[in-house]
């Protein structure tokens, strides 16, 4: 009988363990479905469909009039004659912790905004890393090329795509000079063909950046802004970015990326002109040690000298009865 009982108490013990583990279970699930972002409020504009909170509606309507002046902006500079596609959804999140929750991200404060290929855009509002208008202006850069790119999008390099959205959207800053500048003079510059499926992490990421951006940049003073436009309807049409770039300029990718490295060192200087500046430094300051150091034994050669004719004087004196 106190077998049964032992046996029944551990089958009963058992069951009680099973039952506390579905209800963890539950009480998990329902705390990931509190944490869930609601998105049920729509804004809605001439081009864009806005999904937020409810509470969120007067923020929709600034972010709402934000992207319908970038997408005017940004389709002027393309030499475009009407926006691609129909209206583009985007998703407001008011923090960094809605925004890493409802896009599944792991870099806070570093991601702000993303598009998707799948044509929409989903953004940190709060505005504490950075404004959100601006952000929203470099997402729909993104997006206005996935439209025009259809199916071949994958076959425009990495560099290009950001470097537009940059420069589209005004965005390159004393910081991106600076960064750019320290590369070039101290032979660290990433090459473009390093740049076109992915960018590295960390402090050269802010490079990968403003390289992509310079490169555009400078496709644009050469070219002009509408080769821009010309360039991705010529990837869309033919499936090749070295193929559309000597259709557009003339030149391969290639040649171009030479190109733009030959213009940045002779607004920079190069690497090697850096590195025998670094060496005439050297010099210069080996020189100067050196000469310090003569200074110094000479000083110190006086000063004895001085003493041993001081040292003569008063020995002199004490002769002759100076002393007395």
């Amino acid at each position: 009988m106190m077998i049964c009982r032992s046996s029944w108490s551990k089958h009963w013990t058992k069951n009680l363990n099973k039952l506390l583990a579905v209800l963890l279970i539950l009480a998990l699930s329902m705390s990931v479905l509190a944490q869930t972002v609601r998105l049920s409020g729509a804004t809605r504009t001439e081009h864009f469909l806005i999904r937020h909170d409810p509470e969120m509606k007067s923020t929709a309507q600034v972010i709402g009039q934000a992207c319908e002046g970038w997408l005017a902006e940004i389709g002027d500079k393309l030499g475009l004659e009407e926006p691609p596609g129909s209206l583009i959804p985007v998703f407001l999140y008011r923090n960094q912790g809605e925004f890493k929750r409802g896009t599944d991200t792991e870099s806070r404060g570093e991601v702000l905004g993303l598009a998707s290929s799948r044509g929409y855009i989903e953004l940190d509002v709060s505005g504490i890393f950075a404004p959100a208008e601006q952000v929203a202006g470099h997402e729909i850069v993104h997006i206005v090329i996935f439209r025009i790119l259809g199916p071949n999008r994958s076959k425009l390099p990495l560099w290009m795509n950001e470097g537009m959205a940059k420069h589209l959207t005004n965005d390159f800053d004393a910081v991106d000079r600076t960064v750019l500048a320290d590369a070039i003079t101290k032979g660290r510059l990433i090459p473009l063909s390093s740049l076109e499926h992915s960018f590295p992490t960390g402090d050269a990421e802010t490079l990968a950046y403003a390289e992509a951006t310079s490169a555009v940049r400078y496709f644009v003073d050469s070219h002009g802004e509408a080769a821009l436009g010309r360039l991705l309807h010529a990837i869309a049409h033919s499936g090749s970015f070295d193929a559309a770039m000597r259709e557009v300029t003339g030149a391969s990718a290639d040649r171009f990326a030479a190109r733009w490295l030959r213009h940045l060192e002779g607004k920079h200087g190069s690497p090697g002109l850096f590195k025998a500046l670094s060496l005439i430094g050297s010099l210069a300051l080996l020189a100067i040690g050196i000469g310090a150091l003569l200074g110094i034994r000479r000083r110190r050669r006086r000063i004895a000298e001085r003493y041993e004719l001081d040292e003569w004087e008063e020995a002199n004196w004490r002769d002759w009865g100076g002393g007395r």
